[in-house]
This record gives C-alpha cells, structure tokens and sequence, in this order.
C-alpha cells in the first residue's frame, strides 16, 4: 500500500475506510474500540476503563432492537457495567456474567440515554424525553 486517496469513519465510530491511492477497487476497513472513560457529570474517574467494539456483542435481544452502543459505564469497584445503546439500557454483572434487562420492551424504547453515571451501585440515567410524543 503506498498510501490512501480517502478516508472515512462509519456512522457510529467503530470502523475506518480507506481507498487505496491509485486504486478505486480496493477499500481497507480498520476497525476500533472505544474506551469509556468512566468520567461523568461527578468528573470522577475511575481506575477501570471499559473498552467496547461493534464485534463484542450484548444480549441479542438487546442489542439486535437497541444498536449502536452509545454509552458504557463501569461502577467504581468495576464489578457492574451499565450500557446504553440508541434506546434502552441494560445492566451486567461482571462476579455472576449475569445480564439484566427490562421486562417490558415497550419502556425500555422509551429510554435514550444521553449519559450515564453511578453512584454506589445505583445507575443515574440522563434520560431524552422528546416532548412531541408527550
């Protein structure tokens, strides 16, 4: 490869594409992690980071209705991950691998997490209401 004519980044952040220079038949994906830098509205950060990729799954049934993956928090004693996607929230317990969802898929899509935070093992949702709905 001598070098790139284009580059852009997908949607969401998670892949690179490049055009090859002198070569419009070939594109190069890259993709990428994001690290979740555990510092929110408190300013807080924690000694554990979360690094998370479009290739690392969640629950299915989560993430097949809920994609991209827009937030992750780590608690500060690093033993409970919440993890926001387009809509929705979802919880897992790192000691037990143990994911917990909603029971009722209809409030669950009413959540769009714009930030997350702990305190303690309590999760604070900042939380977009769209008021034309309301």
């Amino acid at each position: 490869m001598g070098g790139v004519s284009l580059m852009q980044w997908d949607e969401f952040g998670y892949r690179l594409y490049a055009i090859e220079e002198r070569s419009l038949e070939r594109i190069l994906v890259f993709s990428f992690g994001k690290c979740c830098l555990n510092r929110g509205v408190s300013g807080m950060t924690y000694v554990r980071q979360v690094i998370y990729c479009e290739d690392r799954l969640l629950v299915v049934s989560y993430i097949s209705q809920n994609w991209p993956v827009q937030h992750v928090a780590a608690s500060k004693d690093g033993m409970y991950l919440a993890v926001a996607g387009l809509h929705g929230l979802i919880l897992y317990d790192i000691r037990f691998k143990k994911w917990r969802v909603f029971g009722d898929v209809s409030q669950e899509q009413k959540i769009q997490c714009k930030g997350l935070l702990w305190l303690g093992k309590i999760v604070v949702v900042c939380n977009y209401v769209d008021s034309s709905n309301t």
